[in-house]
């Protein structure tokens, strides 16, 4: 970050954590830029170990007693709901969300009936999978970076959250673009480790 980069409030994407399994390193290079931090209770124990600042809870509950504005009350079946009410008052760009399969999977679905207010990075073990509004998607990419496009003809079903729907690594570095037959796009890309 240059020196005369400003960060205004809620300028970075907020990081939403439940669970981080294999994804350690694309977190660490989130929190860079110290972006919002909001993580489940039962997960505060080991972001604290890593001497990381919460500003938040996600709490899987109704909003009783309001402590924290920048507490998230989701419901489980409804969790895209709860985010876009959350994000009314938010200037965020985007959102950043670490969990399991199981949960990527339920935000998927819900897609059916919820439009996202703003894009969604959701990390996996399986890899990153961006989820934004709109059917068409353009990205540069590194040669041999795996990407599939999850909705490219139907909404996916659990078993096809996987890269291997990917179609052939492109032997070259460039822009990309994808096309998905729904009003939002859902593509996977691998998360490759860092090179020395």
């Amino acid at each position: 970050m240059s020196s005369h980069h400003v960060i205004r409030e809620d300028q970075e994407p907020a990081i939403l954590i439940f669970e981080v399994e294999n994804c350690w390193e694309s977190l660490n290079e989130l929190l860079e830029w110290s972006p919002k931090v909001l993580v489940q209770e039962s997960f505060v124990d080991e972001i604290e170990s890593r001497q990381t600042k919460i500003d938040g809870f996600l709490k899987c509950s109704n909003p009783i007693n309001r402590n924290n504005a920048d507490d998230l009350h989701y419901s489980q079946d409804h969790f895209c709901k709860s985010l876009n009410q959350w994000l009314l008052h938010k200037n965020y760009t985007a959102i950043n969300i670490f969990c399991d399969v199981d949960m990527l999977f339920n935000i998927i679905t819900e897609l059916e009936k919820t439009q996202l207010r703003l894009p969604l990075n959701v990390y996996t073990k399986l890899g990153r999978c961006i989820i934004k509004n709109g059917n068409t998607f353009k990205k540069w990419y590194p040669k041999e970076t795996k990407v599939a496009c999850l909705n490219e003809h139907q909404l996916p079903t659990f078993t096809d959250i996987s890269l291997s729907k990917a179609k052939a690594p492109y032997p070259f570095d460039g822009i990309r673009e994808y096309k998905s037959s729904s009003d939002f796009i859902i593509l996977l890309e691998e998360i490759k480790p860092p090179t020395d």
